[in-house]
C-alpha cells in the first residue's frame, strides 16, 4: 500500500489543512494561526499529505528576521508541523519535513529556523545525538585558540576560528563586541555580519567595572542591572527592549526620547 502524496498547498486545500491542523492540536490556536500566516507572510511555504479521504499531513514555513543576519539571507522558521492523530508517528511528519526543506533550497531560503518542541527535531533530521557530538567537538576545538602566543595563520584565517579571531570575540573594545560568535569556523560570522579582523589589541574584560567582588555579584551582575532598568522602564515596549535587545544599547535613553547610545555590554 502506497503512502500519501506529498504536493504543495493549493487554495482547495484550505478548510481540509485547518481541520487537520486543529485536530492534531486538540485546539484551533495553532490552526487560526496557519490561516492568518497564510494570507500575511511572505513567501510562505506550505505543503500537505493527502489521502484517500482529502488531506491529512500539513507543514508551514513562515519569514523570520534573525538579528544578526547578512543582507540578502533569506530565512524562515518551521512550524506548525500537523499530522492526523490516527496517522502520526508513521512517517508522514518526517517526509512532509524533508520535502519541504527541500522546497526551500530550491528557492534560495539560506536558513532555517525549527521551533517547537526538541523531541520532534529528529522527524526533521535533527537528532539530539548529533547535534551533542558536533557541540562537543566544538568546545575541543575552542582549547587551544584561547591565547595570545599564536599570531596570524595565513588562509586559514578566511575559514577557521582562530586565536586572532577569538582573541576579537573576547574584547571590550567598542568594534569587538558581539563579534566572531563562531567556534571552528568563521565563515558563519562572515556569512552572519558579525565578523571582525583584529586589528588593534584586544582589551579584555568588561566595558563597565564589577562594582562589588563577591561570587554572588560576579554571577548575577548583569541579572541585577537588567532588573534595575526593567523597574525604569515606562512601557511595555521598554520593558521588551531591556530584556530582549540588542546588546551595548541604552533603551531607556531611547525611550525618553533620546537618541539610542552605547551602554553596558555584556561580559565576554
Amino acid at each position: 500500500m502506497s503512502g500519501p502524496l506529498l504536493r504543495p498547498f493549493r487554495p482547495s486545500d484550505d478548510a481540509g489543512v485547518d481541520a487537520v491542523v486543529a485536530r492534531a492540536f486538540g485546539r484551533r490556536a495553532e490552526a487560526d494561526l496557519v490561516r492568518a500566516l497564510r494570507h500575511e507572510a511572505r513567501p510562505f511555504v506550505e505543503w500537505v499529505a493527502e489521502g484517500p479521504s482529502g488531506v491529512v499531513g500539513h507543514i508551514a514555513l513562515s519569514p523570520v528576521t534573525p538579528e544578526r543576519v547578512a543582507p540578502g539571507v533569506r530565512a524562515l522558521g518551521l512550524a506548525p508541523l500537523s499530522v492526523e492523530p490516527g496517522l502520526q508517528r508513521s512517517g508522514i511528519g518526517q517526509a512532509l519535513g524533508r520535502a519541504a526543506l527541500a522546497d526551500c533550497a530550491v528557492r534560495g531560503v539560506g536558513l532555517v529556523f525549527v521551533l517547537g518542541h526538541a523531541a520532534y527535531y529528529p522527524l526533521l533530521g535533527f537528532r539530539p545525538e548529533m547535534i551533542l557530538a558536533a557541540h562537543t567537538i566544538s568546545l575541543v576545538y575552542q582549547y587551544w585558540i584561547h591565547t595570545e602566543l599564536v599570531g596570524r595563520l595565513g588562509v586559514l584565517e578566511w575559514l577557521l576560528n582562530t586565536p586572532s579571531h577569538h582573541r576579537v570575540h573576547h574584547g571590550s573594545n567598542p568594534q569587538y563586541i558581539d563579534k566572531n560568535h563562531g567556534g571552528i569556523f568563521i565563515v558563519w560570522d562572515r556569512l552572519f555580519g558579525t565578523f571582525e579582523p583584529e586589528v588593534e589589541r584586544p582589551v579584555y574584560g568588561l566595558t563597565k567595572p564589577l562594582e562589588k567582588r563577591d561570587v554572588v555579584h560576579v554571577a548575577f551582575n548583569e541579572w541585577i542591572a537588567i532588573a534595575r532598568d526593567l523597574r525604569r522602564a515606562r512601557t511595555l515596549r521598554g520593558r521588551l527592549n531591556v530584556v530582549f535587545g540588542r546588546t551595548g544599547t541604552d533603551y531607556l535613553a531611547c525611550e525618553r526620547g533620546h537618541e539610542v547610545i552605547p551602554s553596558r555590554a555584556w561580559s565576554q
